[in-house]
């Protein structure tokens, strides 16, 4: 793969005061050292760096900067730049570029190696620096690395300020759907709309009865349909078990003074109950050894937990089972199913999608959960368990570590407090919720694509540079293999210095 990379590069012609050289003729890559997060002082002067960037401070560094740093594991291949002296932990590696090549020139020229394709670790994203040294790399004369330093760094610097105005952009964005579920779930966005169907509002009490009462009356007809069963059961001889008597719905506690008490106040009409109120079930898949990899054709997957976030539900993070005595036909997802996550950290905990398109037979986990609600409540709960105060009653209701995995059970998501107005208000929040919302997704939609054009662009002006198409060529620049010369002429007189201390390590 290297090889094939290099030979594409070499392909490549270069303006004729250029070389080509690997990344080995011209950097060495030196190993960080350990320092455990508690051992730093983060009120010390000296940055620490990690595989993917600045991870703290501490009072003490190990490198006489200004330097590179090359992520080893865990970020392998990503490239920082520190301008002072520094500490790089054991999972990165970093370079000190010898004084023929200018600092932000080399910070630029590793980015558009892309170091990050040698990843040779399969669990933690590994980076062997015997790898990287055999890549190919462009190197102008050093005059011309001035030039091309700071046209990259204008025109980055014009790039910079439009993707920071466009995640400022999508930062309002979010805030705003933030502020329009908050209003949805206080009653405030359908003011004008009770006003204008003052005589034909249903009340959340009145709607509450209802559900009570089919309720009640499924579960007569469940308890007739058992009945009914267990006497055919038992005129076939009673073969096999007994048929499995319904459950009878379980009543749930009222809101206490002390929970009310934290809750928004709501409009007349409205109350607060519990979630449970409109659950009809719950189903929930089991916890097996699956292999890490998606499922293919006709295979059946495991959902991770990581198939639901506050996006939509993806197929590709599941697992494969080839042991179809796993296999439940009855836990595979459909389309239109209510997913909620109910172990994940915490700003995960409990989200919740509707999956809009199923394309693989994937099959609930023991922490993916599907939500069957009475009636057509799925999107109403979907839009509150998204706003700011379910979140908070899901986060209050959540068990486990605050900075690690939280958990919440079947039985919390039941007891999870929620607002409640009549039928006919629930559909018009729904409908006006979906139109607005789906606006927001639009625009942030938009945002995101400006933003990966923003990063293409980047890309483009990094190619431009180091195919010596950014900046003009002067033809009185002394030869990049002059410079290279010299590059190679002072590592073979630092090479003997390096054995010698090498040797007296051994001793």
């Amino acid at each position: 793969m290297i090889m094939d990379n290099n030979e594409k590069h070499m392909t490549t012609k270069l303006p004729d005061n250029w070389e080509w050289a690997t990344i080995g003729d011209v950097f060495e890559f030196q190993y960080g050292k350990s320092l455990p997060k508690k051992k730093r002082n983060q009120n010390g002067e000296y940055p620490v760096f990690g595989s993917t960037g600045q991870v703290g401070y501490h009072d003490e560094y190990i490198v006489n900067g200004p330097g590179i740093i090359i992520g080893r594991k865990g970020g392998a291949g990503e490239v920082s730049i520190c301008h002072k002296n520094f500490w790089p932990i054991d999972t990165t590696y970093f370079i000190i570029p010898p004084k023929y090549i200018l600092l932000n020139f080399a910070y630029y020229l590793l980015k558009y190696a892309d170091l990050q394709k040698l990843d040779t670790s399969t669990a933690i994203p590994g980076l062997n620096r015997n790898d990287a040294y055999k890549i190919k790399i462009p190197i102008p004369p050093f005059p011309e690395q001035h030039r091309i330093v700071e046209k990259i760094e204008r025109l980055f610097a014009e790039l910079d300020k439009a993707v920071e105005e466009l995640k400022k952009a999508k930062k309002k964005l979010e805030l705003y759907r933030q502020s329009l579920l908050k209003a949805a779930f206080e009653g405030r966005l359908t003011e004008k709309w009770r006003r204008e169907h003052a005589n034909e509002l249903e009340s959340a009490d009145e709607l509450l009865a209802r559900i009570k009462a089919e309720r009640e009356k499924r579960y007569k007809q469940q308890l007739e349909e058992w009945k009914q069963a267990v006497k055919e059961w038992e005129a076939q001889g009673k073969p096999g078990k007994k048929p499995k008597k319904p459950r009878k719905p379980k009543e749930l506690p009222p809101l206490t003074e002390e929970e009310l008490a934290e809750l928004p106040k709501l409009p007349e009409g409205w109350r607060w109950t519990r979630l449970g109120e409109f659950i009809h079930r719950i189903e929930a898949g089991k916890s097996f050894k699956c292999y890490e990899y998606p499922p293919k054709n006709e295979q059946v997957g495991v959902a991770k937990v990581s198939a639901i976030t506050w996006g939509e539900y993806d197929e590709n993070e599941s697992k494969t089972c080839l042991d179809p005595r796993k296999i439940n036909p009855k836990l595979i997802i459909k389309k239109g199913d209510f997913l909620f996550s109910r172990a994940n950290t915490i700003e995960l905990i409990g989200a919740c999608v509707i999956a809009k398109s199923v394309n693989r037979k994937i099959m609930l986990s023991d922490k993916t959960l599907r939500i069957v609600f009475t009636e057509s409540f799925d999107e109403f709960f979907l839009y509150y368990l998204r706003s700011p105060n379910g979140r908070k009653e899901i986060k209050r209701l959540s068990t486990g570590n605050q900075e690690s995995m939280r958990n919440i059970g079947q039985e919390r998501i039941r007891q999870i407090a929620t607002p409640i107005c009549g039928y006919r208000e629930v559909i018009a929040i729904t409908k006006e919720l979906n139109y607005r919302i789906s606006k927001i997704n639009h625009l942030s939609q938009t945002i995101t694509k400006s933003l990966a054009r923003a990063e293409a662009l980047r890309r483009s002006i990094l190619k431009k540079a180091f195919s010596g198409k950014l900046v003009p060529q002067d033809p009185n620049d002394e030869p990049a293999s002059e410079l290279l010369k010299r590059i190679r002429a002072e590592r073979e007189k630092e090479a003997p210095k390096t054995k010698r201390k090498r040797r007296r390590r051994g001793k």
